[in-house]
């Protein structure tokens, strides 16, 4: 009987055991996913809104040591208005310090880039004839952003960021009609003053 109580007690023991080394590897490995899920280094994002309004942002960062991330993207839209055929693509880089370390965090940020639009208006001369002329706007900006990614280890994140700082705004045209000189003029002559440059991300993307 004895030895029968010794074997049962034993066997109940081992089993025990089994079960806790069993938990503590899972949460281990689970633990050890969730370390390696936040110190990704890589992340690719997209803009939804585009699909809707004809505005395409893409972007990449590279995340060094959970907390320096360096950033490239690049712009394109395309729609029309009334008139008007408007185009316009840019490019930027920037930098981002993410305070909790890894991708699921905040971060402050700077960015600095180039875009280039262009507006071809048409005009109505007669009934059944028609003038354009082109009028482009360039631009220059640095500025300062926070934000937050919200990332999950499926690879999936949201990222929002905002900012805003110092732009520097040329417009200018290739036609040599007085009416788009003038036009161009007067837009240059609004621009001159306004040096403030606005920055903003929601976009959806992978880490890995």
């Amino acid at each position: 009987m004895k030895l029968a109580k010794y074997i049962t007690f034993t066997s109940f023991a081992f089993v025990v055991a089994i079960s806790a080394g069993g938990t503590a590897w899972a949460n281990d490995a689970g633990e050890s996913l969730r370390i390696e899920k936040q110190h990704d280094t890589h992340s690719v994002n997209a803009s939804p809104l585009g699909l809707l309004l004809g505005y395409y942002s893409l972007n990449y960062e590279y995340l060094i040591d959970g907390r320096h991330g360096f950033l490239v993207e690049g712009t394109y839209a395309s729609y029309d208005v009334d008139n008007e055929s408007v185009g316009s693509y840019g490019a930027g880089i920037g930098y981002r310090w993410h305070w909790s370390g890894g991708q699921d965090s905040g971060f402050l940020g700077v960015s600095a880039g180039f875009g280039v639009g262009s507006s071809l208006i048409r005009t109505d001369v007669l009934s059944d004839m028609s003038e354009s002329h082109n009028i482009d706007i360039r631009s220059l900006y640095l500025t300062g952003n926070i934000g937050r990614r919200w990332a999950w280890d499926s690879g999936f994140n949201i990222t929002l960021r905002v900012g805003a700082g110092y732009g520097d705004y040329e417009a200018s045209t290739d036609s040599m009609s007085p009416e788009a000189q003038q036009q161009a003029a007067d837009l240059q002559e609004q621009l001159a003053p306004l040096k403030v440059a606005f920055d903003g991300e929601l976009s959806l993307g992978y880490t890995f």
